[in-house]
């Protein structure tokens, strides 16, 4: 049996790995900040917000829009003074989400890999 496998590599390679995690999950989630807006009981309190599955920008301004405006092209660059409208519950169930998918589909492919070269081994030997 081959013990030298492992999903996850050690060293500079899993270095890495966390990097390119991290890198995806900040995608995906400025991604789902931009194309989804709703009004989110969970993270923005009943408000409008972004982000998928749960609002991880939100409006919880009295009258005016910040953060968006009537429509997605109007919104404005985040930045510093946008901080405050960061919802902590989003982005704490965004993150996690995207780092399980992201985790799952390494582990599929890793495993897949795996398989693929013990059978080449069992079929050359």
């Amino acid at each position: 049996m081959d013990t030298s496998y492992s999903f996850i590599p050690h060293g500079v390679r899993g270095r890495v790995l966390v990097v390119i995690i991290v890198l995806l999950m900040t995608s995906l989630m400025y991604v789902s900040s931009r194309n989804d807006l709703r009004y989110d009981s969970f993270s923005c309190y009943g408000l409008l917000g972004a982000g998928f599955p749960a609002s991880f920008l939100c409006d919880y301004s009295e009258g005016g829009a910040p953060i968006f405006g009537s429509n997605l092209e109007s919104a404005e660059r985040i930045d510093r003074a946008d901080f405050p409208y960061f919802s902590l519950q989003g982005v704490v169930v965004d993150l996690s989400f995207y780092a399980v998918l992201i985790l799952l589909a390494w582990f599929m492919l890793t495993y897949g890999i795996h398989r693929l070269r013990r059978k080449r081994r069992v079929e050359e030997g």
